[in-house]
């Protein structure tokens, strides 16, 4: 299994903002699987999707809890009722992948590198309809075939103003392919790595 070296990003005042974060809400992560067929084309794997989705729930949760937060899950069924959370996921795509142009690249913005500032807007209606004090986001695409697999993931972590205090992403790919979402739970736990201690 071939790895990028994992790496993060922070705010410039992380240290101060990161301190009064001691509960969690994971929203909804976006899992996109696709298979690969022979003639080269993909086939968006929803059924697998949703699996994956689940497995990384559960993963982000043990781990997120073993670094000493408290944790909770949005719940599934306010999903699809919850017109502010999908405005919020719509945005967070959308900087999720500025964030990765810019400051991963291909194209480097060096301030944008160097003074780390996204925001998603206020988050202050989760924070309190949730009783949280921080909102992580979860982005994966994984790629299979019956010769390799591709996976790259990246997390966010929002405080309730929405700012984006923290964020880690990596990729990486295994020669003998396979459907197996495994290593990619474990390519996450390599990302939490660098995910601040908290509090409790």
């Amino acid at each position: 299994m071939a790895c990028a070296v994992s790496t993060d990003r922070r705010h410039p005042d992380f240290s101060d903002r990161i301190a009064p974060i001691k509960t969690l809400c994971i929203l909804p992560a976006d899992v996109i699987v696709y298979e690969e067929m022979a003639d080269g084309r993909l086939l968006h794997r929803s059924d697998w999707s949703r699996a994956a989705q689940e497995d990384l729930k559960r993963t982000l949760v043990d781990e997120l809890m073993g670094r000493d937060y408290r944790v909770l899950t949005f719940p599934e069924s306010e999903l699809s009722r919850d017109a502010e959370l999908q405005e919020i996921l719509t945005l967070y795509r959308a900087v999720n992948k500025s964030i990765q142009l810019h400051t991963f690249g291909p194209d480097i913005f060096p301030a944008k590198k160097a003074q780390f500032n996204y925001s998603v807007g206020s988050l202050n209606a989760l924070r309190e309809s949730n009783e949280a004090d921080g909102f992580v986001f979860a982005r994966v695409l994984y790629r299979v075939s019956d010769q390799q697999a591709r996976s790259y993931v990246s997390l966010g972590l929002a405080d309730g103003t929405g700012t984006i205090l923290w964020y880690g992403a990596n990729g990486a790919s295994e020669a003998d392919g396979g459907r197996s979402f495994d290593r990619t739970l474990i390519l996450v736990k390599k990302i939490l790595v660098d995910f601040p201690e908290g509090r409790l």
